[in-house]
């Protein structure tokens, strides 16, 4: 009879003692895999942001491109004054979010480009509503002064591709500044951009 008990009551204890420990070997494991998991997550966050910084340095630059700001600013013009964008993206000196936003809605904006593209594939343009006003071309770049932007909101507004057509399809620049066409030369031609630098 004891043998019995002993035969009957020992799986029982030793299957409580069983799934005792398993139990608590799921808990660990359960607690292991979680704490493994935030540290992961913390490490990947911090490998991004290391990464980001060093290939961007400048918050402005989130979708990747280079960054490029003009080494010549005429004298006493203030930084606000200058914008560049490319895209929708917006990218230096200029503060005014609520004016920027209305700003890149402008039609006027896909009209320039389709032209500046137009004149490099053909060597021609359209002077449609007087909004053309001078094809401004340097070594690498061409594009449009937009007078119905000066005549609107007494700035120059320039907009460029680069003459690479495969390039056309990952960026444009925009210039708006108050400065004379003359200033605006000398604005985008200090451009520090290298096209091998744009992928």
């Amino acid at each position: 009879m004891t043998g019995i008990t002993w035969i009957t009551t020992r799986p029982i204890v030793e299957s409580n003692v069983y799934f005792g420990r398993k139990q608590s070997i799921c808990w660990r494991d359960i607690i292991m895999k979680k704490t493994l998991f935030i540290v992961a997550i913390a490490l990947l966050l911090a490998g991004c942001s290391d990464a980001t910084a060093s290939s961007f340095p400048d918050a402005r630059d989130k979708a990747g491109f280079p960054i490029i700001e003009p080494t010549y600013v005429p004298d006493g013009m203030e930084q606000s004054k200058l914008r560049v964008e490319y895209g929708s993206l917006f990218l230096a000196y200029e503060s005014e979010e609520e004016h920027l936003e209305i700003y890149q809605e402008h039609a006027s904006d896909r009209w320039m480009i389709q032209h500046v593209q137009k004149y490099i594939l053909t060597g021609e343009y359209d002077e449609v509503f007087g909004q053309v006003n001078e094809v401004f071309e340097t070594e690498n770049y061409v594009g449009f002064i937009d007078t119905e932007a000066v005549r609107l909101h007494e700035t120059y507004q320039y907009t460029f591709l680069p003459k690479d057509t495969e390039l056309w399809k990952d960026y444009y620049y925009q210039l708006t500044t108050n400065v004379s066409k003359e200033e605006l030369r000398k604005v985008v031609e200090s451009f520090n951009v290298v096209d091998n630098e744009i992928e």
